[in-house]
């Protein structure tokens, strides 16, 4: 022992056990400088519990550790370099579940409660998952998928492949930890500040100065981790008397404490886990690492308000002591995240009383902090066992490499020669998960104008730092995961046992689950915003659409994050909360406009000027539910056909051919419609259990949804189990309960969309229909209590309970029932759950919904039983079908025959771009592709079209479908709308050249004059026809994001992408670039959803010179003659309008003698037009090559439909603006 911790021992044991701010005695004090500390000696006589601390001047590069020091492994270099890896920040802390009722030392021992330990008296928190059951539980991510919903990271609840192969072992259990005394220490006299402090000092305060904002109903559920939950049930009360007790330590005498001796110090070895709020004083959250000390800021801004910031930032070094493990804080074994309980807190050396400031520090400026941790103790940490991972190579948040960690929906980062170090291979890490935000608000705040001023007020000690999980150390991983991780996605085609191929692909496809969890998180902002009301309009197709600015000074965004489509909840000064969709985010200097469609019923917003906004966005929670089980997985035999063809795509064997079905001629009409033989062989094969499998190859509009409605209504002739319809978007569930209302008029198909209530009244008005759950299940409900009542028949049980739910919901009044015994029964508690009553007394026969609905209904209590019954499984738009949504819908339908409908020449599922390749492979895929392109699976074309143009429809089959397009529409030779704003008629699809330069706008590209143009021509559109529907598709979305805020209501703007699946009489396409490379818009599916989008016309904005230099396919086709070519367009600059083929060129502008700018053109008719331009009609032009060498099509959209120039008008008034626009054509 050091002479020094020597003398610091005698000194301890002759001076007795004093005070200080909290429960426990200050410990020690801040080294003046560590250069000089040897030196130092402090003979001064203190008073026992406060003291006046030095700041450090020169911060060693010291890192954080993790627990006891991690000994490095040959892979992984030296255990200062994981720690360096590990502690520094990333996006948010992520609440995340672990185990455990009781504080446990590191070596697994409990510590013991004496009778009268003060310290151990208080609440105590079990744990909300006490040992589940684990053949209960199918997959977390199901289980927890609601958390998600909600903005809150879901538990990490670990699948360890041991545990999953029955291998897994308990920890032993160990000799527990005693508890010992902690170190007292010496006190100065008092001292009086001999200058007046600069601000004035806190006063004792018996409540709280926010306590009028607070004291509603807590009806949101308790968090599952025990630290969670334990730091949610901290009240204002205890918040106040933390505020009070450290006014003292402002004014405190000056205190100085030997250096504790180093080689003493000790990472947490024992951990605290229950709630102690008389003892305790601050809970805070250790949230950067400096070095030589942490800083660590409260959990719940209440302990700053707004008067007393000097509690934002405080410092942890190695003077705290952890009164649980007995000894002096390792600064090297704290994680980023970690929970703590302060019991004490004293003032630093190099301050005193006259520099205490109420105005919190900022993360920069930390290092400033007024107050050091006295005595503390760490919560209970989850950390996991090696998990695999999974490298994000095209994201590099500052100098990190982000990981997917299998269990974690959060990336964890690792310094990129760590990762270098560990070779190839699968890696396997142990990671730490924060479990706690720090900076949040009370859970009984009042919500309305209460909410908003507390935010308000608060917003300068909200959370300034980010934190990830963190990586612990890498370690090898069991071979039984490497082995289900090699063998994926095609795990059938490997041999191996069959519980083995089931298995790694369900664990494979969860691990890509997870990533795309992950990557979710980077594109949402779960903060509060405060936010004006600018402007609130309501249009008859659009809805309401509300204005807001955002306050931003305080805490800044980015448009990205605020994706169309977003699920916003907007609180209301008067408590009200109203949901919301975002339909676009505009980013300006010092602020962020953004727009959003209500989704509530319409109230009065003329009183209303500032809200509260938050996101709640479900794309995480529905993959969550997508995920497939990991247990309980059915077996691939000859009657789960689902199983058998997961496993036929996967690899297996493929499926048997089907028996061709007998197609009459004279037979061709069902439900009034005539049916090509294409639908009659569908429909048929569909009719009879005598597949096990098929997949229906579409074209565009192949009327493939009507053929599913038909399919079912004829099967319901032949049996009596479910037919389920499902996709992976609102749109195609939606379409296909409309189309099933016109076809079944007299409703003989008892047929629900299932969607909760919640989602519901998310979606946009136009996705909501009679058929949905929450709308029909309490109109059934109460004709059936109500016919039941009119009767003298026994009591039945499913009706008592039906009733139950119905006064429960506020749908039904007891006393207005006629039966006593009604009456009586209705006011006890129901035997079923509200979904499985409804289906044993609705007895559906076909059941609609979106994947992520589905599996949440058929994962509730109690639903199993009806999973058997269903016996055909129709996936609509089956090409946007991700791997594991198929899994698990295989999983949760085993015997359902599946039925995959889609065109694999549009576009795949959906994925992130920075999600790993293999990850990718794991999760996504294309499960239509494998199905059908590799004969897999029986497989039926539906090729003919009914949507688009003849002309389209024939070039579309030539470029995409080999030619087997076939077209319902007759030719058409001239399109009155196109004629009349000056247009090349002859063809439905026109393209017009401009070269407006583009500019790029974070990832994406923004063409403004381009939009422009656009909006002009869909003007004269809608002027030209009735109320015609019109979009405008974008391949980039800043474009789409910029014309979405210009458009009028009659336009839709979309990306292509979210196009599919839709159609329009008029689409305008914007491709935006025009130089660079162009290999995004040559995607082919991409190409082929954005030009089969239309029935009438459609009109391409692009620059030609590019997309022919590229070969682009928008412009360019070299396998047949009838295609577009336009190079001799191109190169000729004095044939402006050239016809090749079908196609027609119209060349917008350049600032040339024979290009015409497009600067100063709209549709107002006050634009000179040169002679040249409009020398020429445009039917004129089109006849033939040679006659209009010198013709020069507009480059800009056309007058008002309503005023056409002549060629008087235009000699007359040459001064104007030029635009580009042919003369008025011939009348028909």
């Amino acid at each position: 022992m050091s002479k020094r911790s020597t003398k610091a021992k005698k000194r301890q044991a002759a001076s007795p056990p004093g005070s200080s701010a909290g429960a426990s005695p200050a410990p020690g004090s801040e080294e003046p400088s560590p250069s000089t500390i040897d030196e130092q000696e402090t003979m001064d006589t203190t008073e026992p519990g406060e003291s006046f601390c030095s700041t450090p001047s020169a911060a060693t590069s010291s890192v954080a550790g993790f627990g006891p020091r991690a000994e490095p492994t040959d892979d992984v270099g030296s255990a200062m370099e994981v720690e360096l890896a590990d502690v520094v920040s990333g996006d948010e802390p992520s609440p995340v579940t672990g185990p455990g009722p009781r504080a446990r030392s590191t070596d697994g021992g409990e510590i013991p409660v004496e009778a009268d330990d003060a310290r151990n008296l208080g609440l105590e928190i079990e744990n909300p998952i006490p040992n589940p059951d684990e053949e209960e539980l199918l997959n977390p991510l199901i289980e927890n998928a609601d958390m998600l919903d909600q903005g809150i990271e879901m538990p990490v609840m670990e699948f360890n492949e041991l545990e999953l192969l029955g291998e897994a072992q308990a920890p032993p259990d160990q000799e527990p930890q005693p508890v010992e005394e902690q170190p007292a220490q010496v006190q100065q006299p008092p001292q009086v500040p001999q200058i007046p402090p600069a601000f004035p000092l806190p006063e004792h305060e018996e409540r709280h100065p926010f306590e009028v904002f607070y004291g509603t109903e807590d009806n949101e559920d308790l968090p599952k981790h025990p630290t969670a939950k334990a730091m949610a049930q901290v009240t204002l009360r205890h918040i106040q008397r933390a505020r009070n007790t450290t006014i003292q330590c402002i004014m405190a005498p000056d205190v100085v404490i030997e250096r504790p001796d180093r080689e003493e110090a000790k990472a947490p070895t024992a951990f605290i886990e229950r709630l102690d709020q008389e003892q305790d004083l601050i809970y805070a959250v250790l949230v950067k690492n400096f070095g030589a000390y942490w800083i660590a800021t409260p959990c719940y801004r209440e302990y700053c308000a707004d008067d007393r910031g000097d509690l934002f930032t405080l410092i942890v070094n190695e003077y705290s002591y952890d009164f649980l493990t007995q000894a002096y804080a390792k600064v090297t074994g704290f994680h980023v995240g970690d929970v703590v309980t302060i019991r004490s807190i004293f003032r630093r050396q190099s301050f005193n009383a006259t520099q205490w400031s109420p105005i919190p520090l900022t993360s920069e400026t930390a290092i400033n902090a007024f107050f050091v941790v006295g005595s503390y103790a760490v919560w209970k940490r989850h950390t996991t066992t090696p998990q695999p991972v999974a490298e994000v190579q095209s994201l590099r948040p500052g100098h990190k490499v982000p990981l997917i960690v299998f269990g974690i929906t959060k990336m964890v980062l690792v310094k990129p020669q760590v990762l270098r170090r560990q070779g190839r291979g699968q890696l396997f890490a142990a990671v730490f998960v924060p479990e706690v935000q720090p900076g949040q608000l009370l859970r009984k705040v009042r919500l309305g104008t209460p909410k908003a001023e507390v935010l308000r007020r608060t917003a300068a000690v909200a959370c300034q730092w980010q934190m990830n999980p963190v990586l612990l150390s890498f370690q090898p991983g069991h071979r039984d995961v490497i082995r289900d991780l090699e063998v994926s996605p095609m795990t059938f085609s490997h041999g191996l046992e069959e519980d083995v191929e089931t298995h790694a692909q369900a664990f494979s496809a969860t691990f890509g689950v997870y990533g795309m969890v992950a990557m979710e998180a980077k594109r949402t902002d779960l903060r509060y915003f405060h936010a004006d009301l600018v402007s609130v309009q309501t249009t008859a197709k659009r809805g309401t659409i509300c204005q807001f600015t955002l306050h931003t000074e305080e805490q800044t965004t980015h448009t990205k994050l605020w994706r169309r489509g977003t699920p916003l909840a907007v609180e209301l000064p008067n408590g009200e909360c109203l949901k919301m969709t975002v339909t676009v985010a505009e980013q300006e200097p010092r602020r962020t406009r953004l727009g959003a469609r209500l989704q509530s019923p319409l109230i009065d917003f003329s009183n209303i000027d500032t809200v509260i906004i938050r996101q709640k966005p479900t794309e995480r929670g529905d993959m969550a539910r997508l995920a497939p089980r990991l247990r309980h997985i059915p077996a691939v035999s000859l009657e789960n056909n689902a199983m058998r063809t997961l496993a036929a795509v996967s690899g297996a064997n493929v499926l048997p051919d089907l028996e061709p079905f007998p197609v009459r001629q004279d037979n061709l009409t069902l439900e009034g419609f005539t049916l090509s033989e294409e639908q009659a062989r569908i429909i048929g094969t569909l009719s009879f259990d005598t597949f096990t499998a098929l997949a229906v190859n579409c074209g565009p509009g192949t009327v493939k949804t009507t053929t599913l409605v038909l399919a079912v209504l004829s099967r319901m002739q032949n049996t009596n189990m479910i037919s389920m319809m499902t996709a992976m978007s609102n749109g195609a569930v939606t379409a296909a309960v409309t189309k099933l209302t016109d076809i079944d008029r007299s409703r003989r198909c008892r047929a629900v969309r299932l969607i909760s209530n919640q989602n519901l009244s998310a979606i946009a008005s136009e996705h909501r229909t009679p058929l949905d759950y929450p709308t029909i299940w309490p109109e059934f409900l109460l004709n059936v209590v109500r016919r039941f009542d009119r009767r003298h028949e026994p009591l039945d049980r499913d009706v008592v309970d039906a009733a139950v739910y119905l006064c429960r919901f506020g749908k039904l009044v007891r006393k207005t029932l006629r039966r006593a015994d009604l009456r009586t029964a209705s006011n006890s508690k129901p035997v079923k759950n509200l979904v499985p009553l409804f289906f044993d007394l609705y007895k559906p026969v076909f059941i609609l919904g979106t994947c992520a609905s589905v599996r949440s209904f058929f994962s509730a209590p109690d639903m199993s039983r009806f999973s058997d019954k269903v016996d055909l499984m129709l996936l609509d738009e089956a090409s946007q079908l991700p791997r594991y949504a198929f899994t698990a819908a295989c999983h949760t339908f085993p015997k359902a025959r599946p039925v995959l409908i889609g065109d694999v020449h549009q576009l795949p599922p959906y994925e992130d771009p920075d999600l790993p390749g293999i990850l990718s492979r794991y999760a996504v895929g294309n499960v239509l592709q494998d199905a059908s392109s590799f004969g897999r699976c029986p497989t039926l074309p539906l090729l003919r079209v009914h949507r688009c143009p003849k002309a389209i429809t024939e070039l579309l089959g030539e470029t995409f479908y080999n030619g087997e397009l076939v077209s319902t529409q007759p030719a058409v030779d001239s399109l009155f709308e196109l004629r009349t704003m000056r247009l090349p008629y002859t063809h439905p699809l026109v393209v017009i050249h401009h070269n407006y330069p583009h500019r790029r706008e974070d990832t994406s590209l923004v063409n403004e004059r381009e939009v422009e143009d656009a909006l002009r021509y869909a003007e004269g559109l809608w002027g030209s026809r009735t109320e015609p529907s019109i979009a405008i598709l974008g391949f980039y979305k800043g474009s789409v994001d910029y014309a979405s805020r210009r458009a009028p209501d009659y336009v839709q703007v979309l990306t292509v992408d979210s196009a599919q699946g839709r159609e329009y009489d008029y689409v305008l396409v914007l491709t935006s670039r025009t130089s660079g490379s162009s290999t995004f818009l040559d995607n082919r599916q991409r190409i082929n959803v954005a030009l089969s989008r239309t029935r009438k016309a459609c009109i391409i904005f692009a620059q030609a010179r590019i997309h022919h230099r590229h070969g682009s396919l928008v412009l360019t086709n070299t396998h047949s003659p009838s295609l577009p070519h336009f190079a001799n367009a191109v190169t000729d600059t004095r044939s402006i309008t050239h016809r090749v083929g079908d196609i027609t060129l119209a060349r917008c502008a350049s600032s040339t003698s024979t290009l015409i700018s497009a600067r100063g053109s709209s549709l107002s008719g006050r634009h000179t037009l040169s002679q040249r331009t409009i020398a020429t009609a445009a039917a004129d032009s089109l006849r033939t090559t040679a006659d209009h060498r010198s013709t020069v099509c507009h480059s800009a959209p056309p007058r008002s439909h309503t005023h056409w120039p002549t060629n008087q008008d235009a000699a007359a008034d040459q001064s104007a603006p030029t635009g580009n626009l042919l003369e008025q054509p011939r009348p028909f």
